[in-house]
């Protein structure tokens, strides 16, 4: 592995401006992602980590906004800001353009696998010629060049008989075997990283190992770093060379898997890793009532962990308005 990561992302913070407040949904966090690794980003639902996967792209969408931090990618600036001389927070000249993303880095360079491929296929389109055109356009090939590249990447993906698969529509594929689509869309352009958003979460536990002995497959042939954002610890240990757990928009422990697994460190990590062993049902049931709504607006005063001063002290959450650098940006 290079020295210098892949992907450096340091203190990302994105809000979503709501009527009721500001929702804290990214809270300055960093990792890096090396060259052939996994990461994996783990976390209950409503952690903050698919809009942080998003962030990374400069994928939200209105209320929501990058509002501070850095993303770097191969020494290129993805997203980064800087504080005029008024305090104002403001685009660095260096960042990528819209464009810039779009055409380079999106899709080329990093690309993002979503938990439901039925809400990433067009059902109205077969599915070998969406994976053509999504050749075509990333990769500037002919058509006939592009079909052909993707009738090798449904084999690539297992595929059965993908000459014949090509002109199927989605609703004709079995869930995994979707799934299987949207890595081979994934793959197709040869990405240095793939960002996957829960993508196993919808299948069941036969087909999601098979899709994580893929990933694993076509990870060491192609040498192709992921994201691996995911609930479910199970798949943490299954997948991950190290593990980032987010609580809160926060990330709270950083660790190789191993290490995570056998020296667990934070009260929250430990919460997720029995949920996994099986904790007793009762002692549950009283978690989940102790942190419902702990993302909710903070006059609730939802209880919350015993945590490190990494995390307690500061409330989460919906607030009336952002604090310090956390300031929506102005155009630059």
């Amino acid at each position: 592995m290079s020295q210098e990561p892949l992907l450096r992302v340091e203190e990302l913070t994105t809000h979503f401006f709501t009527e009721e407040g500001v929702v804290r949904a990214v809270d300055g966090i960093s990792f890096t992602v090396n060259e052939g690794e996994i990461v994996g980003l783990v976390g209950e639902s409503g952690a903050g980590k698919s809009v942080a996967a998003s962030s990374l792209l400069r994928l939200v969408e209105g209320p929501g906004e990058i509002v501070d931090g850095e993303v770097t990618f191969r020494g290129e600036t993805l997203f980064g800001v800087e504080e005029r001389s008024d305090g104002e927070l403001v685009q660095r000249d260096e960042m990528l353009s819209n464009a810039e993303m779009r055409e380079r880095i999106r899709g080329r360079e990093i690309a993002i696998i979503f938990q439901d491929p039925m809400e990433s296929l067009n059902p109205v389109f077969t599915v070998g010629g969406q994976l053509r055109e999504f050749i075509e356009i990333n990769r500037d090939l002919g058509a006939d060049a592009a079909k052909r590249e993707a009738i090798d990447m449904l084999r690539e993906v297992g595929i059965p008989e993908p000459e014949n698969r090509y002109d199927d529509y989605p609703h004709q594929f079995s869930g995994g075997m979707r799934q299987r689509v949207l890595i081979a869309m994934a793959l197709s352009c040869e990405p240095s990283l793939i960002i996957a958003d829960e993508p196993t979460t919808a299948l069941d536990v036969t087909v999601e190992g098979q899709i994580l002995d893929l990933v694993d497959d076509l990870q060491d042939k192609y040498d192709t770093s992921f994201i691996w954002v995911t609930h479910d610890m199970g798949v943490i240990a299954e997948i991950c060379d190290r593990v980032n757990v987010m609580y809160l928009g926060e990330i709270v422990e950083q660790a190789d898997v191993e290490q995570l697994f056998y020296d667990t460190k934070h009260p929250y990590t430990c919460l997720l890793y029995t949920s996994l062993s099986g904790l007793p049902r009762a002692i549950r049931d009283v978690y989940k009532r102790q942190h419902r709504g702990h993302h909710a607006r903070s006059d609730q005063s939802a209880l919350r962990l015993s945590v490190p001063h990494s995390v307690s002290g500061r409330a989460r959450g919906v607030r009336s308005g952002a604090s310090g650098r956390a300031r929506r940006l102005r155009a630059g």
